[in-house]
């Protein structure tokens, strides 16, 4: 993960770096350091999470994320302050989180878990499409997969792609990010399902994937720890 702090104050900026380091212990990635927004602006380097301090002297942290978001749209961005009312103008950006330095230590360990979370999900798969050929799908936009005789049908957010890849196949380019086998037929998106009604799984579009009936204990207890895992980062 490739992480970077903007703060002009080198003490914050030093804490912060501290915080996420003993997030990580001996595996703690590289962290970039920068102490004014424009500086961050003037290196053209994308960052999985930035965390960005508001009060900033030159451009402040909103008018920072603000042109970095043009640039890097799927960054995440955490907006660090002492002052908690300043995060009022997060209309400003689409900041992935508000942390306060009051409290900073569990609210960046939150955040990087958090945005690990996010990533898999902004993962791409590259499948082979027939007709198509080999092409990247988001795993985010996977509702369900289907066994389609010979094929395998992908639904998703944007369409349905039919695949000559197995089940199997597409069990393990998932693997670890929140997917279920509910049926031998069916490989269910479990952050995209909405309830179940005895065999029937209703999906977020709407859509029904089936549940086999010697999965339904199992099927309950999966999807309660995938929604605990998810609201807790």
């Amino acid at each position: 993960m490739k992480i970077a702090v903007v703060d002009d104050e080198p003490l914050w900026q030093q804490k912060t770096v501290d915080v996420i380091e003993n997030k990580y212990g001996l595996d703690a990635p590289h962290i970039d350091r920068y102490s004014s927004g424009r500086e961050l602006l003037d290196r053209n380097t994308y960052y999985d999470i930035l965390f960005m301090d508001i009060e900033m002297e030159g451009l402040d942290g909103f008018e920072t994320a603000k042109r970095y978001q043009k640039q890097y749209e799927y960054a995440k961005i955490a907006m660090l302050t002492s002052h908690t009312e300043l995060s009022r103008r997060g209309y400003v950006v689409n900041a992935f989180r508000y942390i306060d330095k009051a409290c900073m230590e569990a609210e960046i360990t939150e955040a990087l878990s958090a945005v690990r979370k996010a990533k898999e999900k902004e993962r791409c798969i590259e499948v082979n499409i027939v007709g198509l050929g080999t092409m990247p799908i988001l795993i985010k936009d996977i509702i369900y997969v289907n066994m389609n005789r010979r094929n395998i049908l992908i639904h998703t957010r944007k369409g349905d792609f039919i695949s000559s890849c197995t089940m199997h196949e597409m069990e393990d380019l998932v693997k670890g990010c929140g997917f279920y086998r509910s049926h031998r037929s069916y490989l269910i998106n479990l952050d995209e399902t909405i309830n179940y009604e005895g065999m029937n799984i209703i999906m977020s579009d709407g859509t029904k994937a089936y549940l086999s009936k010697d999965k339904q204990s199992e099927f309950k207890e999966k999807l309660l720890a995938r929604k605990f895992e998810m609201a807790n980062g």
